[in-house]
């Protein structure tokens, strides 16, 4: 029978059939968008609830975890410093770095280069003994070192091994000094 029509109404059924099809593809298609939605929503809603529930749950076991912490913290240090009262009081073990390793940088020049310094308690409260060591230009720039710290008052002492002076150049050299602290 559709060969019986004419061609323009066989163009007009045709576009019919596909705008129903385009229709019912799209009524699918939210139809299992909305069934996809409706399903989904159970399990949703049992996660946000679970959330909630762990989270709360995490919030108590911090705050306790925290407490607990502190509270054995606590316990520790008060046992440590009920110890350590046992003591008696004491100086300072160590004076400050400053009062001898101010005036070596003061006494030194462009061609003394330092290493290290290392400090010994001395046989009086208020003395050090400090041994500084590096290398120097030349023998006259260790002399020139070691008058200019001679010429600081709190060193008194000041010795350079006479094994320091074998080399002309880039003399390695160690100095003690017995200083005295404030």
């Amino acid at each position: 029978m559709s060969n019986l029509l004419p061609p323009s109404q066989k163009q007009d059924i045709l576009r019919l059939y596909r705008k129903r099809l385009v229709s019912i593809a799209l009524l699918t298609f939210v139809g299992l968008l909305m069934s996809a939605f409706v399903l989904a929503m159970p399990s949703l809603l049992y996660l946000k609830s679970s959330e909630i529930v762990l989270t709360a749950k995490r919030d108590t076991l911090s705050g306790y975890e925290t407490s607990s912490i502190a509270r054995t913290l606590s316990t520790a240090v008060a046992d440590v410093n009920s110890r350590l009262a046992v003591f008696p009081a004491t100086e300072t073990a160590s004076p400050l770095i400053a009062d001898f390793v101010n005036p070596v940088l003061l006494a030194k020049s462009n061609s003394i280069h330092l290493v290290g310094f290392s400090y010994e308690k001395g046989a009086k409260l208020n003395e050090a003994k400090v041994k500084v060591t590096g290398t120097a230009d030349s023998r006259v720039a260790l002399l020139a070192f070691t008058d200019r710290l001679k010429k600081v008052g709190s060193f008194s002492d000041v010795n350079v091994p006479i094994t320091n002076f074998i080399l002309d150049t880039n003399v390695p050299f160690t100095v003690s000094a017995t200083v005295s602290l404030q």
